[in-house]
């Protein structure tokens, strides 16, 4: 057995995991312009638009007796005429007030008849309000007729991005939904911003068609009243949210989006054909993947993993079969590698007191301060061996070439250079050393005498590391060490 001072370990990695790219910065929103507004029906519903050429940001406000609606824009300019709007009277509105209470704000006081509920969401550079059209069919209303026009008045039936207002709040809302549900198979929603306040789901369901550009069904779920401010989550993650809360629930067939209750949704699903599709995976084991997806599937569908072609078919309604198989293109990808490689080496301390380090720092590049730096510790080495400069630093500490430079001097002695590769969050062993035999006596109650035997112990070096690849290509390492002898 070699009798050492000190033991020193030193750890590299080799890593093929390609770096992820930085997002790009989003330009914050400057000053915009508020130009017009317009009032139109739109099917039984009454819309209201407002017209900016920026990102509105804005707070509403609702007072129910009698019904008044307030919507204020920050860091708004209004170009419009700031006067009362009297000659409306129309589609559940009697008049709008436009006014500038302070330098960078429009506020819109909007006098209702007849309405309960509604619904404020942003489509593009323009904020919308709609609710249930208490009368009738009504022409359009235009506050500036006179101004030209560079776009068509009709509303725009395509999925939409819905820029997220930060840092304003509503003072109408007794709901805040924090935590989203998953959303729809297949849709990747836009951020979106909506308030509701005890608007009926019919309402409901057609602001989210309005910013999905997506066709909705309500079933006949009777009278629910909806409140809830959402700031800022995808649509699709939203409405699912808002639906499971008030006791129903979302389902897509075909591209059409069913909101009902739980049992009709379920009572539909049985009316619907049974489908088999053969799923091939190859990199998730068979049997994993039939574990995870069997929550997914149907009352009556079925997951069956086959291990030797390393498959799995499932049957179940077209719906079930599509959210599974987007499920199993999740899972079943490449898992990244990491190669570990380690260097022990054994560094006698006592020779290594008479290390001389000398460090240097010039040409920092700061003409307030004095560039040239020179620090020797006390009793400095007439012929220290290694002299490491703040530049090498800078660009990266070479601890191979120290302990090269250990090396050359016989202070150190490398025992060994293992590596090895394993696989993402999985633990690793590396182990130097050896098998020593121990005599172990075992005494047994039916045995009077103690009988011999011995057992194989490892020594030495051991390094049990299990690796963790992060988004953006970065490795985080679990590392325990231990040195043992007999």
């Amino acid at each position: 057995m070699i009798d050492l001072r000190s033991t020193a370990l030193a750890l590299g990695l080799v890593l093929g995991v390609a770096s992820a790219t930085a997002p790009p910065a989003v330009a914050q929103a400057g000053p915009y312009e508020v130009v017009d507004f317009r009032i139109q029906p739109e099917g039984d519903a009454t819309r209201i638009v407002i017209e900016t050429t920026g990102e509105p940001r804005y707070s509403d406000e609702f007072q129910p007796l009698p019904p008044h609606l307030t919507i204020e824009l920050t860091g708004a300019s209004p170009t419009l005429p700031l006067r009362a709007y009297e000659d409306v009277y129309r589609g559940g509105v009697r008049y709008v007030v436009v006014s500038q209470p302070t330098p960078g704000r429009t506020r819109f006081d909007i006098a209702l008849s007849g309405v309960a509920s509604y619904a404020v969401f942003q489509e593009g550079s323009d904020l919308v309000v709609t609710f249930d059209n208490p009368g009738g069919e009504f022409p359009v209303y235009v506050a500036n007729p006179a101004r030209p026009r560079t776009r068509p008045m009709a509303p725009e039936l395509a999925a939409r991005r819905v820029v997220v207002p930060f840092g304003e709040s509503t003072g109408l809302a007794t709901a805040s939904l924090q935590e989203m549900d998953e959303g729809l198979p297949g849709i990747d929603g836009q951020p979106v911003t909506l308030s509701f306040q005890e608007a009926d789901v019919n309402t409901v369901a057609r602001a989210f068609a309005e910013v999905g550009g997506r066709s909705i069904v309500v079933g006949g779920v009777g009278d629910i009243l909806i409140t809830a401010d959402i700031r800022g989550e995808p649509w699709d993650e939203a409405l699912v949210a808002i639906m499971r809360a008030n006791g129903l629930d979302v389902r897509m067939t075909d591209g059409i989006i069913r909101v009902d209750s739980i049992e009709r949704l379920r009572q539909a699903e049985t009316l619907v054909d049974l489908e088999t599709v053969v799923l091939r995976l190859n990199y998730i084991a068979a049997q994993d993947a039939a574990a995870v997806v069997e929550p997914l599937k149907s009352e009556r569908g079925a997951v069956q993993p086959d291990p030797k072609t390393n498959s799995l078919v499932v049957t179940d309604v077209p719906g079930r079969i599509r959210q599974i198989g987007q499920v199993i293109d999740e899972l079943d990808i490449q898992t990244p590698q990491v190669t570990i490689k380690a260097k022990i080496v054994f560094v006698n301390k006592v020779d290594l007191r008479e290390l001389g380090v000398r460090w240097r720092a010039e040409n920092l590049g700061n003409p307030t301060v004095d560039t040239h730096v020179l620090a020797e510790a006390d009793g400095t080495l007439a012929d220290p061996f290694l002299d490491l400069s703040i530049g090498t630093l800078a660009s990266g500490l070479n601890i191979g070439g120290l302990l090269q430079a250990l090396e050359q001097r016989e202070l150190a002695d490398v025992q060994a250079e293992p590596q090895t590769t394993v696989l993402n969050n999985l633990p690793a062993e590396i182990f130097v050393g050896e098998r020593t035999p121990i005599r172990v006596l075992d005494v047994g109650a039916d045995t009077p005498e103690a009988r011999a035997s011995v057992e194989l112990i490892e020594t030495g070096i051991i390094l049990n590391v299990t690796p963790h690849i992060t988004r953006d290509g970065k490795v985080l390492m679990k590392l325990v060490a231990e040195r043992s002898g007999v």
